[in-house]
Order: C-alpha cells, then sequence, then structure tokens
C-alpha cells in the first residue's frame, strides 16, 4: 500500500470510475442487495452508513454508522447524530463508541447490524415501499432513538458509475477505493426521546452508504 512513495510524484493517484468521457448511461448504476452489506474488512479501511431527515417542522436529524480498521488494532466502531431545530435554533450531538459489534445479527444477512448501544435492522417495505431500516439506539440517558427510514420502490437505489474509484499510481493494482451508494429518497417514521420528552420524528430524507 505504500508502493505510492516511490511513484512519480506527479502520476495519477486518483482513478475515478466516472469522467468526462464516461457515456451517459454508465454514469450510474442500480444497487445491488450486497452493495449495502457491510465488509468489515481487515488492513486501513472504514465504512458509513448515514441517514440524513428532515421532519415536518423543520427539525434536522441525522444518524451514523462508522466502522474504521487501523491495521492490526480492533476496529473503531461509532454511532453518531446530530439534530439542529431551525426555530429555537437548539444542536443536540452524539457520538458514541459501540461495544460488542455484530454483523449480520443472527436470522438477518449483512445489511444489519446490532451492538450494545443500538440495532440497525434492513428488511421489506411495505405498501409502496420497498425495503427499509429499522433504527433502534440508545446513546445515553438523554437520547434515545426509533426510526424507521423507508425506500419508496418508485425511487430505486444507486452507486455512482459501475464499480469502484481507484487509489494509486496504478489503477491495474489499486491500493485502495472508494464508493458512494445511495437511496435518493426515504421516508422517515417513529419518535426521538431527548431529555426525557417524547418527539415525533416524521419526515423525509435520503440515506448514503460509503466504502
Amino acid at each position: 500500500m505504500f508502493s505510492s512513495f516511490f511513484a512519480d510524484p506527479k502520476a495519477q493517484n486518483f482513478h475515478p470510475v466516472v469522467t468526462s468521457k464516461t457515456p451517459a448511461g454508465e454514469l450510474f448504476s442500480k444497487l445491488q442487495p450486497k452493495d449495502t452489506e457491510w465488509t468489515c474488512a481487515g488492513g486501513f479501511v472504514t465504512e458509513t452508513q448515514t441517514w440524513y431527515n428532515f421532519l415536518n417542522d423543520g427539525t434536522l436529524i441525522w444518524c451514523q454508522v462508522i466502522h474504521s480498521a487501523v491495521g492490526m488494532w480492533y476496529p473503531q466502531i461509532q454511532f453518531t447524530c446530530r439534530i439542529f431545530n431551525p426555530v429555537t435554533r437548539e444542536t443536540t450531538w452524539k457520538s458514541v463508541n459501540i461495544t460488542n459489534f455484530v454483523t449480520p445479527p443472527p436470522g438477518k444477512d449483512k445489511r444489519s447490524a446490532k451492538s450494545d448501544q443500538f440495532t440497525v435492522t434492513h428488511g421489506a417495505g411495505t405498501g409502496d415501499y420497498a425495503e427499509q431500516y429499522t433504527i433502534n439506539a440508545n446513546l445515553g440517558d438523554d437520547l434515545q432513538l426509533a426510526l424507521t427510514i423507508s425506500r419508496p420502490a418508485s425511487a430505486e437505489g444507486f452507486k455512482v458509475g459501475r464499480g469502484e474509484s481507484f487509489f494509486g499510481p496504478d489503477a491495474n493494482k489499486p491500493e485502495g477505493y472508494v464508493v458512494h451508494r445511495f437511496w435518493p429518497r426515504t421516508k422517515c417514521t417513529g419518535h426521538i426521546i431527548k431529555s426525557g420528552q417524547a418527539i415525533e420524528a416524521n419526515g423525509v430524507g435520503i440515506a448514503r452508504m460509503k466504502k
């Protein structure tokens, strides 16, 4: 992975999957089930799943699971959440260290995960919705989440291009890659318990999975 130290310093070090020469029909492609699974690979790897939602009253809430591996050390796993109310200007921020992370949990595939602090369960949607994530998280005495994030069947998930963008001077022998995958439209339902007060969490948003 350190071969770039000895490469031409002017050599291209990033090879994007989409360029100005990419045909229009290859700018994005449909997600497959494997695309949104956790890989939990070793080495130097970071994966994230993020759900962004605007609630009916304008409140922004986003939640993110981060799985970061650094060499031989045990992965660092975080659950982060930010809530911003544009009327009161109040901001709530949490970043919690995760313990006993497991994927897949019993009876599910690697699109789902669980830990001592949260569960994220992928499943089929209902009605006009093709699939969904159910998120339950206890982020402390002052913040708990119970959310369902659903993707409409009419808004297919997609990834940029046909595959990964590669790092390193030689695209045929890449030192790493990055890929972005999206649910372009989601519905959020559920509630937040903040400082003992239950708040309805109904709105719309998007979801992003990055590796």
